[in-house]
């Protein structure tokens, strides 16, 4: 029975690492689906946005954080991002910023998942504040921390992130936008159905 189990686990276990952009693909759009996380303005008005700009909508990332299991979910799904940063040929990331406070249980969900595998590289969570945060110029160790994005219309935060900080692409993610995968060359995202 012993055998059989540690046999069943590895399988198991290799289908869920093969699948696993598959699973988070599946498990980003259920979550947008499920939280309503874009808002649209009503008639004759328009959002104001942190970059200064207008829109008739707005996501709303932090309609994704109803529950615990979800940040546990968007933590799980920064894993890659995180493993791709720690080996771009700078040193591993240990400090994670985050353009918005609201999106901490992700970053603590992340440290928790590090400390269960064994390896804690992440020792410090930052907020820089969105777009405000950058007037100011370089953040400490901008350029070799993680930056997580709660949402960006257009993924203009991202690349104002690596032109401020001298980040590599690889070290800024964005979990929800309405551009398409395709139009994304800048940087990364965690999801690849963010914006239905």
């Amino acid at each position: 029975y012993t055998t059989l189990f540690r046999s069943t686990s590895k399988v198991i276990g290799r289908l869920i690492t093969r699948g696993v952009g598959s699973i988070i693909q599946a498990g980003m759009r259920k979550l947008v689906k499920c939280t309503s996380v874009l808002t649209k303005a009503p008639a004759g008005f328009l959002f104001s946005k942190p970059s200064s700009r207008a829109s008739n909508y707005f996501i709303r990332a932090e309609n994704l954080l109803s529950e615990t299991l979800h940040s546990h979910f968007l933590a799980f799904s920064c894993l890659s991002v995180l493993k791709e940063a720690s080996s771009d040929g700078m040193r591993e990331p240990d400090t994670i910023y985050l353009d918005t406070m609201a999106f901490l249980p992700i970053a603590l969900s992340i440290q928790l998942f590090q400390a269960k595998l064994g390896a804690q590289t992440i020792r410090s969570v930052q907020s820089f504040h969105s777009h405000d945060g950058l007037k100011d110029g370089q953040l400490p160790d901008g350029a070799s921390a993680l930056c997580l994005i709660s949402a960006s219309t257009n993924c203009g935060l991202a690349k104002e992130w690596i032109r401020v900080t001298g980040a590599p692409a690889s070290r800024v993610a964005t979990f929800l936008s309405f551009l398409a995968e395709s139009e994304r060359s800048e940087e990364r995202r965690v999801g690849k159905e963010c914006s239905q």
